[in-house]
């Protein structure tokens, strides 16, 4: 990562985008401590139909499902619900989404807003000994720290 090479010690934000694993393999040390966004995912959920999915997908995969497996899990739902609700026309689905309340889906509720843009809670993120941790789970361990730095950069002490 050129500005940790330039030597920026600063905490960086990105988007989820550029947390994936190959990202944080190819860059190591360097990915630790960056910041980010992301849809909201909970593997350990006791909503059962989470709980399900996961059994199911470690079955079959032999991994934990990710954020992206989950949220892939639930576009397919969503798809195959408004098809069979409202019939397979482009304007059918389009219709069908915009009516869509609360999908109960292993990422969580689903909503359309009057956009089309999916309304959904995210969590704040930070990469933390090689792995994707939400800030809540290393607040203390790693965010104070953090504040430390920006209040020393901002106001010099």
């Amino acid at each position: 990562m050129a500005l940790r090479a330039e030597g920026v010690d600063r905490p960086i934000l990105t988007t989820s985008a550029a947390a994936s694993g190959s990202f944080i393999k190819k860059m190591g040390v360097n990915a630790e401590t960056i910041i980010f966004p992301r849809p909201s995912y909970d593997t350990s959920s006791t909503d059962p139909r989470t709980a399900s999915f996961v059994m199911e997908y470690q079955n079959r995969c032999g991994a934990e499902p990710d954020v992206y497996a989950a949220h892939a899990y639930d576009a397919v739902g969503i798809l195959a619900k408004t098809i069979a609700e409202f019939g397979p026309r482009p304007d059918d689905i389009r219709r069908g989404f915009q009516e869509l309340r609360n999908y109960p889906g292993v990422s969580g509720a689903t909503t359309f807003d009057e956009n089309g843009d999916v309304v959904q809670p995210y969590q704040m993120c930070i990469i933390a000994g090689g792995r994707v941790v939400p800030i809540k789970d290393v607040r203390q361990k790693l965010l104070e720290p953090l504040q430390r730095k920006v209040d020393s950069l901002r106001f010099g002490r």
